[in-house]
């Protein structure tokens, strides 16, 4: 492919690359609302008067860390915080329980964050919409926006990821909530109302029964523009928010290589066609981490033409030594070892975990035709994550499979829509009560897997990327972000969107061509290509690129164009920092625009870059005003084309 990059300079505003963050503001609010308590920045209603009325006359008790309150009949709102001292962001979650020897006063429409932000000029609403995907508009005085996921899966439709644009400041606030969880932004004259929580709450409370709202993270920004605020919103996450290996260090980008596409997922895998798949790409000068074993390695796993799930007994007719065989083997071939499907939350019929009705939800009969993710609900289960016998139950069975077979990377799947299980369950009058314990469970099952397996990755999966918001990314890395991998549009569109939020996705890979495979690189990429008849050379060269760039996916990262879902368009990206870094470029299959101008973020203007190609190795030099004021021009003569560029200071 003919590839030229001449650097055409035109004007732009200067780059922002110090910090932006508002950590005044951040100890300011922190102040008001927790050790003064001159503010209360969630809110419920407690027999028919509404907190911010009442809680002011509640015994009202602090510490560090702590606020909580106390009414006369036993009922507590204890609020749980932490103020950052590294980042400019606040923290908290709300738990109520009742203390008292009879049930509650009536909760209703309990939210983590109630709160009005200072805002007289414009607004902008960036946010993360299905799958993490990217959204922004400006937001109108009066203007109302009600956002909430489908289903009752947290980032399926809609995502609790939200930055206010005021200019020059910014506000970003971000929810925890594995369930279904309702947000509102409304446009005052000078102010913004947001208002966050799980949707449905209407209860009361038995003794000693305690129920929390969704984990409420604020961030505050002054100066810079709205990517400078996503790169705080990234710092935070690397620091504080994402989970660790067993040396305590963030988990690190991968590759993984799986036949799935080969043997049908797993129904006709055996250990020989396992071990050949690692063979087959580390003979070949492939170098992966992990082995992916996808649905299909247990029994029963398929019946009457479907996928079931309800047993973690290994099939030992086609793995008679167990998946262990084969972990042991891709350690001894120096790879980190294999990820292991599970789905612990959906039980089927015919399955041994079937027998124990007493640990599920059900719908009602007349619902057993609603189609929900695709398929008919029919005879399937929900495991009553909220009951702590059922978790004990499944927790027993997952961990001695963990165990058993050696698992490194354990993948947890959910294909199933929980909301039509959770509402059924519960009492008139205790409405959104399985939901609230459902959550705390699921959070409590991954929590204890952690401790019993030190050092266990756990990937989460929900058809792809339908839980994963703040609580589940604490926890957990998403290796498949979305079931609609392969396609460049969606996949270039996602990593646009994706990485502004969790610094770690992952996606796969199964046409093995350049511009596929680079639309493709993420932190976890999965190869998903049958190796009979593959260009082995390019596949190398490939999985080099992926190499070189996956070193600056933790630094800090800018969109270098608007986001559309259109092939007639150009789609960029920067990742680095203001001493090194790369920008992927890519023209895509309908744009007649053979050139694209992009203005390089966060370089020091005073200092010499490099900039290599790394298709034609080409080296232009620039200074970071330069490459930050006036732009770069790319140009791709094919249409699908792209380009990796890096950068780095040079003296």
């Amino acid at each position: 492919m003919k590839r030229l990059i001449p650097f055409l300079l035109i004007f732009a505003a200067s780059a922002v690359w110090a910090d932006c963050g508002d950590h005044r503001a951040a100890e300011k609010f922190a102040n008001e609302c927790f050790t003064v308590g001159t503010r209360i920045p969630f809110s419920f209603e407690y027999e028919g008067g509404r907190s911010y009325c009442f809680l002011r006359e509640w015994t009202r008790t602090a510490a560090p860390g702590v606020v909580i309150y106390k009414n006369d009949d036993g009922l507590t709102a204890r609020c749980e915080y932490t103020l950052y001292k590294d980042s400019p962001t606040v923290e908290w979650t709300v738990y109520l329980k009742n203390e008292g020897k009879k049930n509650s006063g009536r909760i209703k429409n309990l939210t983590g964050i109630d709160e009005y932000f200072t805002a007289e000029g414009d607004v902008r609403l960036l946010r993360a919409g299905h799958e993490l995907q990217y959204v922004e508009k400006d937001l109108a005085k009066g203007e109302k926006v009600v956002l909430e996921p489908v289903g009752g899966r947290c980032t399926n439709g809609e995502s609790p990821y939200y930055s206010l644009d005021f200019g020059g400041s910014g506000v970003t606030v971000v929810a925890g909530w594995e369930g279904q969880w309702q947000s509102l932004f409304e446009r005052g004259r000078d102010n913004v109302h947001v208002r966050i929580g799980q949707k449905t709450t209407d209860f009361y409370l038995l003794p000693g029964e305690e129920v929390r709202t969704p984990r409420i993270v604020v961030q505050f920004r002054k100066g810079g523009d709205a990517f400078d605020g996503v790169n705080l919103w990234r710092k935070w996450m690397l620091a504080h928010n994402m989970p660790r290996t067993k040396d305590g260090k963030v988990v690190p980008p991968q590759i993984a290589a799986t036949a799935s596409r080969v043997y049908n997922e797993m129904m006709f895998a055996n250990e020989e066609n396992q071990k050949s798949g690692i063979d087959d790409y580390l003979n070949n000068g492939l170098a992966i981490d992990y082995w992916w074993m996808d649905i299909g390695w247990y029994t029963p796993s398929f019946i009457d033409g479907h996928w079931i799930t309800g047993s973690w007994d290994t099939d030992m007719t086609k793995f008679p030594k167990g998946l262990k065989a084969i972990d042991d083997y891709a350690h001894s071939r120096g790879m980190k070892g294999t990820i292991v499907w599970f789905q612990p939350e959906e039980v089927w019929p015919d399955t041994p975990f079937y027998e124990r009705q007493e640990f599920f939800l059900s719908v009602r009969e007349d619902q057993k035709d609603t189609i929900n993710q695709y398929q008919r609900i029919g005879g399937r289960k929900l495991v009553d994550f909220g009951n702590p016998k059922a978790v004990e139950y499944i927790f027993k069975a997952t961990a001695d499979a963990i165990s058993r077979e050696h698992i490194d990377i354990y993948r947890e799947d959910y294909n199933i829509e929980p909301l039509i299980f959770w509402e059924n369950a519960d009492e008139p009058d205790r409405q959104g009560i399985t939901e609230n314990k459902y959550v705390v469970g699921h959070l409590k099952f991954w929590d204890d897997l952690l401790k019993k397996f030190p050092g266990l990755i756990i990937d989460t999966c929900a058809s792809g990327g339908r839980r994963n918001d703040p609580d589940t990314l604490k926890r957990s890395v998403p290796l498949w972000r979305t079931d609609s991998a392969f396609n460049t549009l969606v996949t270039q569109t996602q990593t646009y969107g994706c990485s502004m939020w969790a610094p770690f996705t992952g996606t796969g890979t199964y046409v093995l061509d350049s511009y596929n495979f680079r639309s493709n690189m993420t932190p976890g990429i999965c190869s998903n290509t049958p190796p009979a008849g593959a260009d082995f050379e390019q596949w190398r060269k490939d999985f080099k690129d992926w190499k070189l760039v996956s070193k600056y996916y933790y630094d800090d990262y800018y969109p270098l164009t608007e986001c559309t879902a259109d092939e007639k368009s150009w789609c960029a990206w920067q990742f680095g920092t203001a001493k090194e870094g790369v920008i992927q470029a890519f023209r895509r299959s309908e744009c007649d625009e053979s050139s694209k101008t992009l203005k390089i973020r966060g370089l020091n203007p005073k200092v010499k870059y490099a900039f290599t190609d790394r298709d034609s190795e080409e080296i232009k030099y620039l200074s970071g005003k330069e490459a930050g004021e006036k732009g770069v021009e790319f140009t791709l003569t094919d249409k699908p084309g792209s380009a990796i560029v890096f950068y780095k200071e040079t003296k």
